[in-house]
């Protein structure tokens, strides 16, 4: 085994040594700093670097670009036993002694052409719900499977989100909002649940949950995705051709599609002109909580000011974070959250994941495979 790196006198002694251990560790500090890296990992007494054995398989690799590798790096390794994995076995991107060793990877927003550089990877891991980031690589290999995280707890919050915001504008806060900063005492009578109708695009887990949750709560509840679904009490639409069908009767409208070729700045300002206005709420709500690129910003500013849209709430962006100078931001019928709707949760995703990865190699098939030709 490998000297432990752990300050750097052994460091510079571990160096000195290399020629011991063997080609590993030169073609590791070649391809990936590691010797410095570790060394102000050391210093700083953040964590413990890994030590390396020698013939070592880093089979299992992390890549994310805008999430925390050490962090799901510590995630997996701890949980990796428990589903008869080799915490050895799992590193995080750069740090990788043999990149054609690699069979699994796990990713966020990796770097582009990461797959060129590890020429054996079978399966391909999404780190989050949306695989929009890895569809839009066109240097990904098309036969290397793609599989998504199903996360009960990122079901629930997203469904916790879309009811808050459906309440928030039934009540109609942005208004009284206004009136609490003017220091106004209006008075207000808003409508039942059971005079408003709700219309949710995209009726997969997530949002056939959520649209569950509204219709619980007494709105007129309706669905649009690709196909038909069946959920109790939720009226079902498909379809280009029956888009503008489930428009008319929508007067608050949830987006929780995934971001496609197909569903690419949908949300314009010619579709949210088709939103019902003369219901309970005597106006059309639009909110965004799946992906920002399916919606056109500069069309939703413009139906907000002038009235085409009552009341909006926005939790995804085409360009995250929202720039600082965004008209959204001073619209007083806004809400405006940082994309913070749901989030998964890492020991979930983490284990599912591992587990995924010791059920494929005991020959079992992979769970919730996406499909490139839908996107999702």
């Amino acid at each position: 085994m490998a000297p432990s790196l752990r300050h750097s006198g052994k460091l510079a002694k571990a160096l000195d040594d290399e020629a011991n251990w063997g080609a590993e560790l030169a073609q590791l500090r070649r391809l990936s700093g590691l010797a410095s890296d570790a060394e102000h990992r050391a210093r700083s007494g953040q964590y413990k670097v890994a030590q390396y054995r020698k013939n070592n398989t880093i089979s299992i690799l992390i890549a994310s670009l805008k999430q925390s590798n050490i962090s799901w790096y510590n995630g997996f390794k701890a949980i990796a036993p428990k589903v008869g994995i080799d915490p050895n076995e799992i590193e995080y991107w750069p740090h990788v002694a043999d990149p054609s060793k690699v069979e699994y990877l796990a990713v966020w927003k990796p770097p582009y052409d990461i797959c060129a550089q590890l020429p054996n990877v079978k399966v391909i891991f999404n780190l989050g719900a949306g695989v929009d980031h890895l569809l839009l690589d066109d240097s990904l290999p098309p036969n290397i499977p793609i599989v998504r995280v199903v996360d009960d707890n990122l079901t629930r919050r997203m469904g916790e989100y879309v009811l808050l915001q459906v309440l928030y504008h039934l009540r109609e806060m942005p208004k009284l909002r206004v009136a609490q900063a003017a220091h106004e005492w209006p008075e207000q009578y808003d409508p039942d649940a059971v005079d408003v109708s709700v219309g949710i695009m995209g009726l997969g887990e997530i949002g056939g949950h959520c649209a569950a949750l509204v219709q619980q709560m007494g709105f007129k509840t309706l669905g649009w995705s690709n196909s038909v679904k069946n959920i109790t009490g939720v009226k079902s639409y498909a379809g280009l051709d029956q888009l503008d069908e489930f428009l008319a009767e929508t007067e608050i409208l949830i987006n929780i599609l995934p971001h496609t070729d197909a569903t690419n700045k949908l949300v314009d300002y010619q579709l949210l002109q088709k939103l019902k206005s003369d219901g309970g709420l005597q106006g059309a709500t639009y909110v965004a909580a799946g992906r920002g690129k399916t919606h056109v910003e500069t069309d939703i500013v413009q139906a907000l000011k002038d009235g085409c849209l009552k009341s909006a709430s926005m939790d995804v962006f085409e360009q995250e974070p929202l720039a600082a100078d965004s008209p959204l931001w001073d619209l007083p019928n806004v809400v405006i959250t940082p994309h913070n709707a749901a989030t998964s949760d890492r020991q979930t995703v983490s284990e599912q994941i591992l587990t995924q990865i010791a059920n494929h190699r005991n020959g079992l098939p992979l769970q919730n495979i996406v499909d490139l030709t839908k996107g999702y």
